[in-house]
């Protein structure tokens, strides 16, 4: 058996386990393969997910400082014609 960081990685007779899931069993190499990944592809989803969900908070907060700017030079430019017209 391989331990591998504190867990049994490969089993006896070629099987393998996860010891650290509770109530886990012993899964023939081919299931333990597909499990690993159909388990990959649902934690690639979820990380498409929340790179789009990023992407899009971004993209919010550079339109936000942009209305900002223009808020703040139209302020500038109203505050510049109002004192140059005395």
């Amino acid at each position: 058996m391989l331990i591998f960081k504190g867990r049994a990685a490969i089993g006896f007779a070629g099987t393998m386990m996860r010891e650290d899931i509770p109530g886990n069993r012993p899964l023939e190499g081919l299931e333990e393969i597909e499990r690993l990944q159909q388990e990959n592809a649902s934690l690639a989803q979820q990380l498409r997910n929340e790179f789009l969900e990023r992407k899009k908070t971004e993209d919010a907060l550079l339109r936000a400082k942009k209305l900002e700017a223009v808020g703040i030079l139209a302020g500038a430019l109203v505050m510049t014609s109002t004192t140059c017209s005395r």
